[in-house]
Parts: C-alpha cells; sequence; structure tokens
C-alpha cells in the first residue's frame, strides 16, 4: 500500500473514532487515554517529511502499530465478554477498520524499513539504528560516524555523543515531551501546529477548536461515569514460561528471598522460598508471579561490583528472539546460587526497561533441603504491585494520590484507562501462593 492510500487508512479510522468515541467508550471497547495516543501518533506520521526524514518515519508507523495493537487486543477481549456486541454496526465497521489498519501498518514497517536501507548514504545509519534498537552494543564513535551524515546535527555532535552514552536506546517512548532520540538528538514531539500543511489543518486541528473538543469532551465523560461501575482490581500474575528449570548441581540449598520493590514507601515486597540451583528466567517467572505483575515487559538481573555492572538476561523473549546484547550474559546458563553465596547478598531485578521497575533480591537465608520436596514457594509479603505502564514511581504514586478520592474526575479518568479500581494495599495471599505454584513441574 502506497503511502498516500495508507494515510487514507488510518485517517478514515481517526474520524471513525472521533465521531463515535462516545459510544465506543461507553461500551468499553476504546480508552481516551488510546484515543488520544492514536490521534497524535497520525498527526505525527501524516505531517513527517517522508523523503528527508525516513528515519523518524519508521518510528511513528512503531508508534501506530503499538498503539492500534493494543486497541486490537482490547477490542477482541471485550468483544468475547460481550458477543452480543458483535452484531451491532458501529462495533462491527470498528473491528474492520482496526483490524485494517493493523495488517497495514505492520505491511509498512517492514517495506519502509527495507527501502529506507538500501538509499545510499542511509544504509550505514540505518544499520546502526537497527542494531541499537535490537539492544546490540554501539560504541560513541559509531555514532559519531553516523551523525555526519547529517549536516545539521555537526554542531551538536559532542552533546548528542553523550547522549547516547548516558541513555542507552531501548526503542521509542511515546509521550515524553522532553525526551530526545538519542542518536537525533530532535525531541521525540517536535512537529507543531505550524509545520501542518493548510489542507490538514481543519482535519487535525480543527481551526484551533480541537483541544477545546477534547477537553469538554473529557469532561462530559467525566460526568457520566460512575465509580460503582469498577470492580476492584483481582490478583492476576501472568507469565509466558512459568515451570521452573534447575541447573544440574551436586548441592542444592533452600533459599529464602526476599524481593522489595525499590523506592516506594510502605514497601511493596514478598518472601520466597526457591531451590539455590534455580535459572534466572525461572526464579524471574517466580517473582513476577509472586508480585502481581504481567510479562509484558522484558527483565533481567544486575550484579553490581563497584561502578561495573554484570546484567544477566532473564526475559526469554530476549533470548530466543536473538535481540539480547552481546556483552549481556544468557540467564539459562546460571542459577540463582551463581549470584547470591551468603546470607545478606543483593541482586537487583529490573523489569520493564521504560518504566524502570527495580527489585531488590535479597538472601534472607539458607538451609539444607530433607526429605522435603524442592519447589517453588510463596510464603509472605505485603501490598499490590504497580499496574503495567502506569508511569514509574512517580506514576504509581500519582495513581495512589487518585485512588484517595476514587469519585473525583482525575480518578475516574484514571479507571476508565486501567479497567479497574486500584487498591495499593491488596495482597491475597492464598491466592498468590496458588498462582506461584505453577511454576512447580
Amino acid at each position: 500500500m502506497s503511502r498516500k492510500n495508507f494515510i487514507k487508512c488510518i485517517t478514515d479510522l481517526f474520524n471513525f473514532i472521533k465521531e463515535n468515541r462516545s459510544k465506543l467508550v461507553k461500551e468499553k471497547l476504546l480508552s481516551v487515554t488510546k484515543a488520544h495516543e492514536f490521534g497524535e501518533f497520525v498527526v505525527n506520521y501524516c505531517t513527517a517529511d517522508a523523503a528527508a526524514d525516513a528515519l523518524r518515519l519508521r518510528l511513528y508507523l512503531e508508534d501506530i502499530w503499538q498503539c492500534i495493537t493494543s486497541m486490537s487486543r482490547k477490542l477482541d477481549k471485550r468483544l468475547t465478554e460481550m458477543p452480543e456486541l458483535r452484531t451491532d454496526k458501529t462495533v462491527k465497521q470498528f473491528e474492520k477498520r482496526c483490524h485494517e489498519v493493523e495488517i497495514q501498518t505492520k505491511k509498512n514497517i517492514k517495506g519502509g524499513l527495507k527501502k529506507a536501507i538500501e538509499a545510499y548514504p542511509l544504509k550505514d545509519f540505518f544499520r546502526l539504528v537497527t542494531e541499537q534498537a535490537s539492544g546490540k552494543h554501539v560504541t560513541a564513535e559509531d555514532i559519531v560516524s553516523a551523525l555526519s551524515m547529517f549536516p545539521e546535527t555537526e554542531n551538536n555532535k559532542k552533546q548528542e555523543t553523550t547522549s547516547a552514552k548516558e541513555q542507552p536506546f531501548h526503542g521509542q517512548t511515546a509521550f515524553h515531551d522532553e525526551a530526545c532520540h538519542p542518536v537525533l538528538g530532535k525531541p521525540l514531539n517536535y512537529i507543531t501546529p505550524q509545520s501542518i500543511g493548510e489542507d490538514e489543518d481543519d482535519l487535525w486541528l480543527g481551526n484551533g477548536e480541537w483541544q477545546d473538543e477534547e477537553d469538554d469532551f473529557e469532561r462530559k465523560l467525566c460526568e457520566r461515569l460512575n465509580l460503582d461501575d469498577y470492580d476492584w482490581q483481582s490478583f492476576d500474575g501472568w507469565v509466558a514460561h512459568p515451570i521452573a528449570i534447575y541447573k544440574p548441581a551436586i548441592g542444592v540449598w533452600k533459599y529464602r528471598l526476599r524481593i522489595s520493590l525499590d523506592g516506594i514507601k510502605p514497601a511493596i515486597w514478598r518472601e520466597i522460598e526457591v531451590p539455590s540451583t534455580i535459572t534466572l528466567p525461572s526464579l524471574a517467572a517466580a517473582i513476577l508471579l509472586s508480585m502481581g505483575w504481567t510479562e509484558e515487559h522484558l527483565h533481567q538481573f544486575i550484579v553490581r561490583q563497584g561502578r561495573q555492572s554484570t546484567f544477566y538476561v532473564s526475559s526469554m523473549q530476549e533470548i530466543l528472539d536473538g535481540t539480547m546484547p552481546p556483552d549481556n550474559k544468557d540467564g539459562r546458563r546460571y542459577c540463582i546460587g551463581d549470584l547470591l553465596k551468603r546470607k545478606g547478598d543483593k541482586v537487583t531485578f529490573e523489569y520493564d526497561y521504560g518504566d524502570c521497575w527495580l527489585h531488590t533480591v535479597a538472601l534472607v537465608d539458607h538451609d539444607g533441603y530433607g526429605d522435603e520436596k524442592k519447589e517453588v514457594r510463596l510464603l509472605a509479603g505485603e501490598r499490590a504491585c504497580p499496574p503495567n505502564d502506569c508511569g514509574g514511581v512517580s506514576g504509581y504514586q500519582r495513581l495512589c494520590l487518585l485512588m484517595e478520592k476514587p469519585a473525583s474526575a482525575e480518578a475516574l479518568e484514571e479507571m476508565e484507562w486501567l479497567g479497574y479500581r486500584f487498591d495499593p494495599e491488596l495482597f491475597p495471599l492464598k491466592k498468590a501462593q496458588r498462582i506461584v505454584k505453577k511454576c512447580n513441574r
């Protein structure tokens, strides 16, 4: 599909959402947040210069892809719960348009990258960016060489190189106003209303009334929302590979580990019991299940030795896809007994490289096994782990403050995005123990 036809495809969906959003939100087929995100991503893509800004066009395509994929998952889940909605004409059209945009976006991502790599002199530059996006190690000299292809960034070369050193690129993060691409150095939201063509002005900006319409819509939506419409969240940890795998060893110790989420008070913690031979991906699964996380993001263990750190990849997705950075170690080859030897030893577990949830895993005690079965067990814990994608520690703190006044407009809008009412004190130990038992064969 040509860029012109693809733009028509995504703008048709954008206009459809704009016209029917009230109904779609009411039926819980779409969230206000995703509607905002999709609209901004479409604007960014449509206004990007395809000839001079091929890399940024690629990033906007990825934004659209991630957003439409999330929308499609929410839509499919809702239609599974409420199959009677499939007979509604508006819902049928929404489902058809979403799936069409999802398919075409995927095709454009593959075709656009291939075309860009073949275009001289951007070949080496796109190879570099592709390697960075896949997590491979790229030196500062490589980045300086790539920047030389872009005269407009020549004067800022030193600054961009420093940024690349300090902020390794793991992919684009949407809606960080001050964030800069570590290679290009330009703000990710550099598109301004003045850069939009006259023929598109009425479509996207509504002659300056677009933001007013958005604010008015949110106000009216919050007036219709009711606190009773939202149930308390359930404790449903999930991982892709829950069965525990152990490293062959002569002696096996019973390790009691305390996992604490860093930067949050009162503490969110769990205590688990595992054999010392459990491999790091299996231990990561036990941690995620006991905390209540759903494995939607990558994760790793970090051993800090002074100013040096060693990274052990525990995400099977990263290992099996071959996107693991070459300097990192394959967590399948190591067990927790290799990292923690003595009582009091600690290691860091990181979940979600974007929100950067850091857990301190400490060896509380160790003992020998008798005749008892060697298995993973959850012993104790307190408080609910934060929701996925809530914005890190600061986003979690904001969410907790909003939940203190759950009937407020901001809190209702947040619950509409989450799909449930969040209780930071919730931790059903018995249910969590049943979930953690999935790790045992």
